[in-house]
């Protein structure tokens, strides 16, 4: 880090990503979460941020918030009365860009990873950029590939059916190894791997089979893959769904050794140079440095839109569904969603939009 610009002192919540690269670079990261006992501060769903700052601020006082998406409804309450520079890193908003919109009020900045989705925030965020994904492990190719062709994720039906459908099919045409197992055990020995995506998303398996050296052949989507990456000469598409496509690339470049190379080191090699944690860490630093404190002109209405979608999606997973919150969380978000439509109105916040449920 150049000596005039000083440490920042960050919050990370839900996920830990960057931790260990922001302090590489000399920032303070404290992470706090409540999935998995590996963050710095365990916390409940529907506790107050302003617990967890605290807890938090004991050595340095966090100057930076940085809430991550986990793809459920919001963990914490009174993420309205932030009073330091914010960032909401939206990852899922091809599954949750409905409520994210309302929810990145919140914050004094938005990043999409997306890009597609980036105007859907207009309504709510005036300072909102697309922010890719990357590879999050740095994990290179084996010498010895021992896989010829492998998928690594969730196959369960239930979940994903067309995802399931289309593995059984391919299996059908070609051998393919699809069992659980870590995709860094698995793709640096593999020569290619085959991704799938759900609703057109730019996923992590992009990067992660990129990155360890193997052949991609991956969907065509949108949502900046033709910005990121070049067919043919960094990873290869198909036409989502065409089964017969993909069996007939796989076979083609199983055989020809070394074409299948020069694609998949020069994918590799972009990915290292522009897509690892550590590029993605210094850009996240440089996001939070440009930030002013306050979040958006909406964010008591964007806030308590979203602490009601909390509370009524809680509702509404229960089999027993009732007309009230039953449980403690449910009726935290509740009580924060009405506290913070009081604030709104009270200063004259606009609200009303479509598709809000205020």
């Amino acid at each position: 880090m150049p000596e005039t610009e000083a440490a920042l002192s960050i919050l990370l919540v839900n996920q830990s990503w960057f931790a260990p690269e922001l302090r590489a670079i000399g920032h303070n990261v404290i992470s706090a979460g409540w999935v998995h006992e590996a963050f710095d501060i365990r916390f409940s769903r529907g506790q107050h941020l302003q617990e967890i700052l605290d807890q938090a601020s004991k050595e340095n006082p966090i100057t930076h918030l940085v809430y991550y998406d986990d793809s459920t409804t919001p963990s914490l309450l009174g993420l309205d009365s932030l009073e330091i520079p914010s960032l909401f890193y939206s990852v899922d908003a091809h599954h949750h860009a409905s409520w994210h919109s309302a929810f990145s009020a919140m914050f004094s900045k938005t990043l999409v990873a997306q890009k597609d989705y980036v105007r859907e925030f207009a309504n709510y965020s005036e300072a909102v950029e697309w922010f890719p994904l990357w590879a999050p492990r740095d994990v290179g190719p084996e010498e010895q590939k021992d896989i010829d062709v492998c998928f690594r994720g969730n196959l369960e039906r239930d979940l994903h059916p067309k995802r399931a459908d289309f593995f059984d099919e391919l299996g059908q045409l070609i051998s393919i190894d699809t069992k659980r197992e870590p995709y860094f055990k698995s793709y640096p020995r593999a020569k290619i791997v085959v991704n799938q995506v759900v609703d057109g998303d730019l996923n992590f398996r992009v990067f992660e089979a990129m990155y360890s050296g193997a052949l991609l052949i991956t969907p065509r989507v949108k949502n900046g893959m033709s910005d990121l990456f070049c067919s043919e000469t960094d990873l290869l598409e198909y036409d989502e769904g065409d089964v017969e496509e993909v069996a007939r690339l796989v076979q083609h470049y199983l055989v020809h050794d070394e074409e299948r190379n020069r694609i998949a080191n020069a994918g590799q090699k972009k990915v290292f140079e522009l897509h690892s944690a550590k590029v993605r860490a210094l850009q996240l630093a440089e996001h939070l440095r440009g930030l002013k404190t306050g979040a958006q002109t909406r964010q008591h209405i964007g806030a308590a839109n979203s602490y009601l979608y909390g509370c009524i999606n809680g509702m509404l997973s229960r089999d027993d569904f009732l007309s009230v919150p039953e449980n403690e969380t449910e009726k935290r978000y509740l009580i924060q969603a009405i506290e913070s439509l009081t604030k709104g109105i009270r200063s004259g916040e606009p609200f009303g939009s479509e598709g809000e449920v205020c």
